[in-house]
């Protein structure tokens, strides 16, 4: 890790306020998973914004995995919260290298924003950006959003079902459109694992 990053514990506010207690006036910026495993507790990501403004910092969502698969805004969009900034890519491009970042108009503005000189080898590629295009028009016209919470939900609960009728603790949890497996299974008699450990 960084010696310019720090670290709090996903879904405990107290974890993020005590890291920016810690070091006052020393956070430049909040940036948070969105969804892990089950989901944000109730309240977090609005916490995470609130915090880091009580500590004159930025708060950053990072949307790179969740985005398309929850709401076309990702987590924000989905439970009503504005970060500042909040990245987004792999899935929005369908497989073409992209990426974007998106945020406060008042933040994107600013000059320093303005001057900054950034360079990548797709840099405003013209295919990626109507493959982004593409797949924002699809997934608006066949309410793609909804159809992944369908195949999600049938896949959780298939597997879900059929591990615990068979004695196996390995299931799948969190939301349906991005389901995480937890595979900790338990020991047979013999003490041999059963074949449906996550491997």
């Amino acid at each position: 890790m960084s010696a310019l990053t720090l670290a709090f514990s996903y879904g405990d506010l107290n974890s993020l306020q005590d890291v920016l207690a810690d070091h006052r006036d020393q956070v430049a910026c909040v940036i948070v998973e969105t969804i892990q495993q089950e989901g944000p507790p109730t309240g977090f990501l609005q916490g995470c914004v609130d915090l880091a403004h009580e500590h004159g910092a930025v708060c950053i969502f990072d949307e790179i995995k969740v985005g398309f698969r929850i709401a076309l805004g990702g987590a924000a969009e989905r439970y009503g919260i504005q970060p500042d900034l909040a990245t987004f890519g792999k899935a929005y491009c369908n497989g073409y290298p992209g990426g974007y970042l998106v945020g406060r108009e008042q933040l994107l503005a600013r000059q320093e924003c303005q001057d900054a000189w950034l360079a990548a080898t797709f840099h405003g590629d013209l295919l990626s950006l109507t493959a982004l295009n593409t797949v924002i028009d699809e997934m608006k016209r066949r309410d793609g959003i909804a159809y992944l919470e369908r195949l999600g939900s049938r896949l959780m609960d298939g597997l879900n079902t059929t591990c615990a009728s068979a004695g196996l603790s390995y299931r799948l949890v969190g939301l349906p459109a991005m389901p995480t497996p937890v595979p900790k299974p338990k020991r047979i008699q013999t003490g041999a694992w059963p074949c449906c450990r996550g491997c």
